[in-house]
């Protein structure tokens, strides 16, 4: 007579527990999310502008913005105009900077514009413009006093080597910087010369060593402990951390780091260039944001190869994509500068495309869901021939201003934007993943068999890139209502199993589970468990009886194991939990198989049918053993 061996399924090995982490998270979008307009476009500089100088003409395709302040400047060839934004969608001229007649700057030959890319402070306290007639004069400073900019000092490099300009506030510090032929200039302009033409370069500066020489565009992002530059290339994007920066004088650029990205890295497609780079702080946690945009020459134009907004990891300069988008064809003319506007809780990317029709297309993207165009509704804009500077602020009073410039004129546009962040609300979802065919969903209070691989998914709303998420933990076997394992504040899983403290940062997609198991709780011999092989989850659950409840109380008792119930919990907190969390659980039935034969007289050489739970393997043998499992 044959005897019978049954044995139990042993777990198939399954990927690591805890692989990269993804920015991937469910986002609930809201359906009213959108921008309107409330005021504009109005035309508020151009050739025709009353009240100046004969000799002063605009350029309007360089301005700078220093929204707390109000203030915006605009380029004009022998210096620039102040307009103060105490309507901001109506601009007044308060003053204007004549370099040439009023200050004295010299200029040869019949050249008409002797001015490059001006910018302002963050405050609007300091002015830069460089001054590119051949006696060499370099970027000429201004602080602000009473109405207007005062007169100031230059620094090298001479203005004719000179691309773009920013001022960057360091603590109580300005630090101007420049890109030009040589290299990236600094200098410390917290305290200004009134030597005006007198003196030719008589503020110091220092090429940031390393840089290298490629560089144009600059931005600058203050949050309330670091200090960014970015600059760009064709190529590249360079991030400098200047907050280290030294005292004025030689070597003040030894603190200055920075690091580079290729326009690969950015998302930017082989064979593309960048065109474009807009910069700002998280409003949250002050993470630095870039919205990039690469281009292709079609026709002698460029044309938008996709827009793409990244969040930088400040300690270790990792690029997330929050989101991306590409033009449609007919509507992807690409532009000279777009904008990027912090909002409460997220950030929102603002750029403009020509459309085939020769019309200016508005796009409005927020990094709360970047697939969506808030401003679809808006009509587009016949009288702007291109975009050669954008610029734009959020109000206190929740509307975000437009300005926007195309060679030859300006125009100022006011819109209503809805976004809609809120606190992290944890999500949980949970699979069962056969030895073969696809897996199959298990719903709250469902039932699987021990042994059983299963994946958790969880995820969370809003994402990090909007809201970031100040904690995560999740623990696959939680005994709420015990001390020993659950708290009542947040977080409130005292003993997760993984979690932000543990890393990754963000959690995972999904996780794979073969169980019961809780490696939390480690065993009264042996090794801990290991969700990802089965190895010791048993034990794990068997010998926790100081989490079970009522506490001494295991789980599962390993000599009489019977149906049990236990629970999955995922957390999440961001700054919008306003103390508290968000925790989402999952409870999961795990069952014993039973052991049946369908048939209990086999006869010699004939088969097994097997009629019993779950997965089993037959063996035939002249002895018996019986398995617990």
């Amino acid at each position: 007579m044959f005897l019978l061996q049954r044995l139990r399924r042993r777990p198939r090995p399954s990927p690591a527990l805890l692989g990269l982490a993804s920015a991937a998270a469910l986002v609930a979008s809201d359906a009213s999310a959108q921008c309107r307009v409330t005021s504009g476009p109005a035309l508020f500089d151009s050739l025709s502008s009353p009240g100046l100088p004969s000799h002063l003409r605009p350029t309007n395709d360089s301005m700078s913005l220093a929204g707390s302040a109000r203030r915006l400047a605009v380029r004009y060839n022998y210096g620039y105009v102040i307009y103060g934004l105490a309507a901001p969608g109506s601009p007044t001229r308060t003053s204007y900077e004549d370099l040439y007649v009023q200050d004295g700057y010299p200029k040869s030959g019949d050249g008409q514009t002797r001015t490059g890319k001006i910018a302002i402070s963050s405050d609007g306290l300091r002015s830069l413009v460089p001054w590119t007639d051949d006696p060499g004069f370099g970027t000429i400073v201004q602080p602000f006093g009473g109405t207007s900019f005062q007169q100031g000092g230059d620094y090298a490099p001479a203005g004719s080597e000179t691309r773009y300009t920013n001022v960057a506030r360091v603590g109580s510090r300005y630090i101007a910087l420049t890109t030009s032929n040589f290299g990236l200039y600094v200098a410390d302009v917290t305290t200004v010369p009134a030597s005006g033409p007198s003196v030719k370069n008589g503020i110091f500066s220092e090429i940031v060593s390393g840089v290298g020489t490629d560089l144009a565009d600059l931005s600058s992002v203050e949050t309330g402990s670091k200090t960014w530059v970015v600059a760009s290339s064709g190529s590249r994007v360079v991030v400098l951390d200047v907050t280290g920066i030294g005292s004025a004088g030689a070597g003040m650029t030894s603190g200055i780091t920075f690091r580079s990205y290729a326009a690969s890295e950015l998302g930017v497609p082989g064979g593309a260039y960048i065109n474009t780079v807009a910069s700002a702080a998280h409003p949250t946690d002050g993470a630095l944001h870039l919205l990039v945009e690469g281009y292709r020459v079609s026709g002698g134009q460029r044309t938008s190869t996709g827009v793409h907004l990244l969040r930088m990891d400040s300690s270790t300069g990792a690029l997330t994509d929050v989101g991306s988008f590409v033009p449609a064809t007919g509507e992807n003319g690409a532009q000279l500068q777009t904008a990027l506007v912090p909002f409460d809780t997220d950030v929102v990317a603002f750029l403009m495309h020509k459309t085939s029709a020769g019309v200016m297309k508005l796009q409005a993207r927020s990094s709360l869901d970047f697939t969506k165009n808030l401003a679809e509704a808006v009509t587009t804009f016949s009288d702007v021939t291109a975009v050669k500077a954008l610029l734009g602020f959020r109000s206190s009073g929740g509307a975000a201003h437009l300005y926007f410039a195309d060679g030859l004129s300006a125009y100022a546009l006011s819109l209503s934007c809805d976004t809609a962040p809120g606190p992290a609300t944890a999500q949980l979802a949970v699979e069962r993943v056969p030895l073969t065919g696809a897996a199959t969903p298990v719903a709250d209070g469902g039932s699987v068999f021990i042994g059983d691989e299963i994946r958790i998914k969880p995820a969370y709303a809003p994402p990090d890139s909007v809201s970031p998420l100040l904690d995560w933990r999740l623990d696959y076997d939680f005994h709420d209502g015990n001390a020993a394992d659950s708290q009542a504040a947040a977080m409130r899983l005292i003993k997760a199993d993984a979690s932000r403290t543990l890393g990754p940062s963000l959690p995972p997609t999904s996780l794979t589970l073969i169980g019961p198991c809780d490696p939390a709780q480690l065993p009264e011999v042996g090794d801990a468990p290991n969700p990802a092989t089965g190895a010791g989850c048993w034990t794990s659950v068997t010998t926790n009886g100081t989490y079970g409840i009522p506490a001494g109380t295991a789980d599962f008792s390993a000599s009489a194991p019977a149906q049990k119930e236990l629970k999955v919990a995922f957390e999440v907190q961001n700054a919008l939990n306003a103390g508290g969390s968000s925790v989402a659980a999952h409870r999961i039935t795990w069952k014993v198989p039973q052991q049946l034969l369908k048939v209990s007289a086999i006869l010699s050489g004939g088969s097994l049918e097997d009629a019993s739970e779950a997965t089993w393997t037959f063996t035939v043998g002249y002895s018996f053993m019986n398995f617990l499992m």
